[in-house]
């Protein structure tokens, strides 16, 4: 090839992945091209499971039927929300219920995906959207819980914004009557960015939960121990812990965390997953909550480290159990740390479920480095 010529290799280069491969790593490349008189290396980086879904585009209509807001509407402070920086919730602004209507959008990918929406109306200027991460409660009359994220402002045409979605999570979006008594007001949002979920097989990226070869432990293999002031609250039935029939107020149970099949340690950080089995049957309210921590002590030096913590809130309600999966960047070295877990089960109703159930947590299998 002549100096300064550009050409086509004759077989294109082709990569592929292990089926240990985890989801969203990014993969680094050195590319050394050879000629006479020497050699030049170009470095890039290729991201992994970033494919988003087609655009999705709802058509409404806001009504004198639709269902209201408990007290007033969102304000408008003229701050579009935009990823990468949470915008504060602006609060509620008037007196008297609004028309509202909501619509859930959940992102399927293994990673957080930035989402834009885009409310269309030719009487926009009437109309106000805004996004709540899991669920929107008409009857919060701050307008607070779950935000996310609004446009900021109302117009005719189109408005758009964008909200950060965690990989699983689930948006609703809201659209609401500026003023009350608002004359039927057609619209339509548009999703734009929601992740795809991972495929399957070898040679693609690999569903980060559904590996089979594990190393794991769960709270079934260890004995439970109750606080001094936690003592006559808690029954344990099957596979939870539990307050008794008509108990209300907090309860810390604690397990030991102890290694199986002879593992030393986990690495990399990357690889750990941990699946909870709970109840929480208000969700994201403050009657009733599960949560728990994972402490590590240093065997020589001591001390007392949290390295990872749950909150059911957000995550699942009703009277039956819900299972989280969570990838968090967290090590085990059993050599060197003592684990435990902290977990305490809440409610300030009797008729409230706040139960806590399985604690899995494994290695993905997939590096030769790790046990």
């Amino acid at each position: 090839m002549a100096i300064d010529a550009n050409g086509t290799n004759t077989v294109p280069f082709k990569v592929s992945t292990q089926p240990g491969f985890v989801c969203g790593t990014t993969i680094n490349f050195t590319l050394t091209v050879s000629f006479t008189g020497g050699s030049k290396a170009s470095s890039f980086s290729l991201p992994t499971c970033t494919e988003i879904q087609a655009d999705t585009t709802v058509n409404g209509s806001i009504d004198p039927a639709d269902p209201k807001s408990t007290q007033g509407r969102i304000a408008r402070n003229g701050v579009v929300s935009s990823c990468g920086i949470a915008k504060a919730c602006p609060g509620a602004l008037g007196a008297g219920g609004r028309s509202f209507d909501q619509y859930s959008f959940t992102n399927p990918g293994l990673q957080a995906a930035c989402v834009t929406l885009t409310l269309t109306s030719a009487g926009g200027a009437n109309i106000i959207g805004s996004t709540y991460l899991g669920s929107y409660n008409p009857a919060d009359t701050t307008f607070c819980v779950n935000y996310l994220g609004d446009a900021g402002a109302s117009g005719n045409g189109s408005r758009s914004w964008q909200v950060d979605v965690p990989a699983g999570g689930t948006i609703v979006v809201v659209v609401m009557e500026a003023s009350a008594g608002t004359p039927s007001t057609p619209y339509s949002v548009k999703v734009h960015g929601v992740r795809t979920a991972p495929v399957s097989g070898p040679g693609s990226c690999e569903n980060l939960l559904a590996q089979v070869k594990r190393t794991a432990w769960t709270s079934a293999s260890s004995a439970a121990t109750l606080d001094e002031d936690s003592a006559g609250k808690v029954i344990y039935q099957d596979f939870t812990a539990r307050l008794k029939t008509g108990v209300v107020g907090t309860a810390t149970i604690r397990y030991n965390i102890t290694a199986t099949d002879g593992v030393a340690a986990y690495c990399p950080a990357t690889q750990s997953v941990v699946n909870v089995r709970f109840r929480n049957s208000d969700n994201t309210g403050v009657h009733a909550q599960v949560k728990f921590e994972i402490h590590r002590t240093n065997i020589t030096a001591g001390g007392n480290d949290i390295i990872f913590s749950f909150n059911s809130n957000g995550l699942g309600a009703g009277t039956g159990f819900t299972t989280a999966s969570i990838a968090p960047n967290i090590d085990f070295d059993f050599s060197k740390y003592v684990y435990w877990i902290e977990g305490t089960i809440t409610r300030d109703q009797a008729s409230q479920f706040a139960d806590l159930g399985s604690i899995d947590i494994y290695e993905l299998d997939g590096t030769t480095l790790c046990p």
